[in-house]
């Protein structure tokens, strides 16, 4: 990408314009992208991960509460905020310049009734959440060179995701460019905390884990109904998703 492309450059993070579309890079890095925003279809989500995520909806029944641990250029907690408005977000964000990026480049809305931003690493807000609970975790954060967060793949922290989700809700995690080691290490450390697990695979280097608190009822007309109402409003593709995993 060209320099002359560069809408805001600060000491950690780049905004840059490239064939289309806005890109939320960290500053030195010119390969991958922290967010990427369709400037013709700013609400929608352009990467395919971030759509596979949101899914497993299809399997929660009356789903109000999703918590978004990496908010990044905010394009999920976007999309839920204006095709999904049954449903309440938190998002969680350990660097307060992504926050103020998010929004004044990527359309991120103001906090309101359906949409919390928290200033906060996603290990302390999960440790530290008390009761409340939710529906659906989206965990997406990563750290320099985009490498997974150790702190956001551990025993004690996935143990602790389980606890705040309510019975039937489910946990999706972006699973990027992992080493065997790191793999296998993931596995073991999800399937200690999590009996019912899925692999979304999405590339040769990419896939989404959700994650089941407890079996899933497997209902497959009221998950079907679901999946076409979340259709409906979505076009992510719900009911392509179910009928995968009916006919598996």
């Amino acid at each position: 990408m060209a320099d002359d492309s560069c809408v805001e450059r600060t000491e950690k993070y780049r905004v840059q314009v490239s064939d289309g579309r806005l890109f939320l890079h960290l500053a030195n890095d010119e390969n991958g992208a922290m967010t990427v925003m369709e400037l013709a279809q700013p609400n929608d989500l352009p990467a395919l991960y971030t759509r596979k995520m949101l899914l497993p909806l299809a399997f929660i029944p009356s789903a109000t509460d999703v918590l978004l641990i990496g908010l990044g250029g905010g394009q999920q907690a976007k999309f839920i905020h204006r095709y999904l408005p049954e449903l309440r977000t938190i998002g969680l964000e350990i660097d307060a310049e992504v926050v103020e990026l998010a929004r004044t480049h990527f359309g991120l809305p103001p906090d309101d009734e359906r949409l919390r931003v928290v200033v906060q690493d996603g290990a302390d807000f999960v440790r530290n959440h008390g009761d409340e609970q939710c529906d659906l975790i989206l965990s997406d954060a990563f750290g320099e060179g985009y490498r997974p967060v150790d702190a956001l793949h551990t025993p004690d922290f996935y143990r602790e995701c389980h606890r705040i989700l309510r019975p039937g809700g489910v946990m999706t995690v972006n699973v990027y460019e992992p080493t065997a080691e790191w793999a296998a290490r993931f596995m073991s450390t999800v399937s200690s905390v999590f009996t019912c697990r899925k692999f979304i695979s999405i590339s040769p280097v990419q896939g989404v884990m959700a994650l089941w608190k407890g079996r899933p009822d497997l209902d497959w007309d009221a998950i079907g109904d679901r999946a076409a109402r979340l259709d409906s409003k979505t076009g992510l593709g719900f009911s392509a998703f179910v009928d995968g995993l009916k006919n598996e």
